[in-house]
């Protein structure tokens, strides 16, 4: 489950900044808040990397996947050998590998909503606007967070929002020299995901082992 609480992490709406910050990244926060709240649903294909600074020995960490979330709290992951539904109620976590399906009841803290989606953090953070960039053909600007605890993991991290207030990228700097890479790609908001889709159909997979955990 540790890429569902990365994508938690990645996936920002709250901000939460102090007064007397940098007024261009606190506006930009304030569209990126207001854009997300009006999300019915969202789709997008993502791409997650870790590589360590200063380590030319280990090679990069990278999967790519596919996120699907409605509000409700209804989410849906798709990896290469792993897919994770979610309804509001039950979570289905599927390990297509080993042909199995655990299932259990959805937790607020370990899941996901629409709220959390492109979130940084939920406490307060410098902030810092650092001007505009191109990612993958489209100009975006660049917002620093910098944590005010020196206790945190990690020591900054970059989000990269699109014109259309929606965040595209985002890299976290980690103390332990780990830069871990977020980006979302082909995103499509509001257009009216079936609930069906938040739900695993075990017709599907006739020979799929079902662990119920609830």
């Amino acid at each position: 489950m540790k890429i569902l609480k990365a994508l938690a992490l990645f996936l920002i709406a709250l901000f939460v900044v102090k007064a007397q910050q940098d007024p261009r990244a606190v506006n930009v926060i304030k569209a990126v808040k207001k854009k997300i709240n009006s999300l019915s649903d969202l789709e997008a294909q993502f791409s997650y990397q870790i590589k360590m600074r200063g380590k030319k020995d280990f090679k990069p960490i990278t999967k790519n996947g596919s996120i699907r979330m409605k509000q409700g709290n209804k989410y849906r992951i798709d990896l290469p050998s792993q897919a994770i539904y979610c309804d509001g109620k039950t979570v289905w976590n599927f390990l297509k590998d080993d042909e199995e399906v655990n299932i259990s009841n959805y937790d607020p803290e370990e899941s996901m909503s629409i709220q959390k989606i492109f979130s940084v953090f939920d406490q307060k953070m410098k902030v810092r606007y650092d001007g505009e960039h191109y990612i993958n053909g489209q100009k975006t600007r660049l917002i620093t967070f910098f944590p005010y605890s020196s206790k945190e993991d990690y020591f900054k991290i970059l989000v990269w929002v699109n014109s259309n207030n929606l965040p595209v990228k985002m890299e976290i700097w980690n103390r332990n020299g780990s830069v871990v890479t977020y980006t979302l790609k082909s995103i499509k908001t509001n257009i009216g995901i079936s609930d069906q889709v938040f739900v695993f159909d075990k017709s599907k997979y006739p020979d799929v082992e079902v662990n119920d955990l609830r």
